[in-house]
């Protein structure tokens, strides 16, 4: 995988920048575009409201990270411990004070899910609505036609969410 450098900010939102609302037919070529030249941008971006909005409220960022990663890490470790290990008379008290702590902590997840969707916004909102130029293009073909060891981070995620990020087209599956 490859990291690529920033672009600069005269050309990210300067002078340089041109914004327009897409068309329909646009819309999602110059996001995939946008997205891929521009990622290690967004990656600071993202970086930096994330962590300014956490300080407002850091405790309930903290609490809402620990209420969102504790379900998956016991979706993970399912599938690990037998089934016979189960015992109803633990799971029972232990699932009700679960979704007891999870109502009283509802406040701190909605408050941690705002803190991601926020710049998550932010990002997908510049990248829809910059122009693209040559460069992006021609930085989406090349990183649509090399092999999945030189990606670069956006287009390996792109693709493992199913974004073709070809030269002329990119459907959603």
């Amino acid at each position: 995988m490859r990291f690529p450098s920033s672009r600069p900010l005269d050309e990210f939102v300067g002078k340089r920048a041109r914004f327009s609302l897409p068309t329909d037919d646009s819309c999602r070529g110059r996001l995939v575009a946008n997205l891929i030249y521009y990622q290690t941008n967004y990656f600071w971006i993202f970086c930096i409201i994330f962590v300014s909005l956490s300080l407002i409220n850091p405790s309930a960022v903290l609490i809402g990270i620990v209420f969102t990663c504790f379900p998956l890490a016991l979706l993970l470790l399912s599938d690990i411990i037998p089934e016979h290990a189960a015992n109803p008379k633990f799971a029972v008290p232990i699932g009700l004070v679960g979704a007891a702590a999870l109502i009283y902590f509802m406040r701190d997840l909605l408050s941690f899910i705002a803190v991601v969707l926020l710049p998550s916004l932010i990002v997908l909102l510049h990248a829809l609505l910059r122009q693209r130029n040559i460069k992006t293009k021609i930085t989406k073909f090349v990183d649509s036609h090399v092999p999945a060891e030189k990606k670069t981070p956006m287009g390996y995620f792109l693709g493992l969410i199913g974004v073709n990020s070809g030269l002329f087209e990119a459907e959603l599956s």
